[in-house]
């Protein structure tokens, strides 16, 4: 185990604890992180390297010397693996809709699998304009609670993939609603995770449940790191892939040394 300077795995904590540095590597050797990632089943990676450039216009523009030095990471990907695994844009809703077209523009070349979260998630209108006049599938979003908000993504043909967070959106039961909605619109969902180990394995037990489930996202850094420290019973990945719970209810329970930690908050509620 090794603990990195650079913030990749343990929230408000500044480092990553585990054998994985993703969000340093994917700046620095993109092609490199690709071929290990395949190396290990995994046959899709999301990026995020155009968030560094937000300050430099509030997300109102880019300059193309950031533009391109943003697309290197996706260069280095494709020169180094082709097309052996998908690439995610992750543009984390900083950016305004012009900007956000320059950006998909630069990375048609590259055949990334989605563009996420362009834009704010507070004008579905702005999106469906955005999703227009693009060539990629549009990816949205985590940020949205409540099916209700879905229903309007849908009906505005806003996205082509509907990614949810199963602790942000209302739970287990409204993310089941939405994804049985997104299958009526014939659109896929793609349970996001970087939440916490209950929220991962609840995204699991939902994308084995929908036939609709298009990926599963995981973070390596926090499977790894600190996860493991919050519960028993860790979802099981293999080669790419995460395998059946087979324990009762979510299939892990939270650790007794993780409630007892004086640095663990637990709030109980009762009549």
């Amino acid at each position: 185990m090794r603990v990195s300077p650079v913030y990749t795995g343990k929230p408000e904590m500044g480092g990553a604890e585990g054998p994985y540095n993703d969000l340093d590597a994917f700046h620095t050797d993109a092609g490199r992180l690709a071929e290990n990632l395949i190396s290990e089943g995994i046959t899709a990676m999301k990026i995020w390297p155009f968030d560094q450039f937000y300050q430099e216009a509030g997300g109102n523009s880019m300059s193309n010397e950031n533009l391109a030095t943003a697309c290197e990471p996706f260069r280095k990907i494709r020169k180094a693996v082709g097309n052996r695994i998908e690439i995610a844009a992750e543009l984390h809703g900083l950016w305004n809709v012009p900007t956000a077209i320059r950006i998909a523009q630069a990375l048609e070349e590259f055949d990334v699998m989605w563009v996420e979260d362009p834009i704010p998630m507070n004008n579905m209108l702005a999106l469906a304009d955005f999703k227009s006049k693009i060539r990629q599938p549009v990816t949205a979003s985590e940020t949205i609670a409540m099916r209700e908000s879905f229903r309007e993504m849908f009906e505005r043909r806003a996205v082509d993939i509907c990614m949810l967070d199963i602790t942000w959106c209302g739970g287990l039961t409204e993310a089941r609603k939405i994804a049985s909605m997104a299958a009526s619109y014939k659109l896929p969902v793609a349970p996001h995770d970087c939440t916490g180990p209950v929220n991962l394995m609840a995204g699991i037990h939902l994308s084995i449940h929908a036939p609709n489930a298009r990926i599963q996202e995981i973070v390596r850094a926090f499977n790894t790191g600190w996860y493991p420290k919050i519960v028993e019973g860790m979802p099981r990945i293999e080669n790419g892939s995460a395998l059946a719970p087979t324990r009762p209810g979510l299939g892990m329970s939270l650790k007794k040394s993780f409630l007892s930690d004086p640095e663990t908050t637990v709030r109980t509620f009762g009549r």
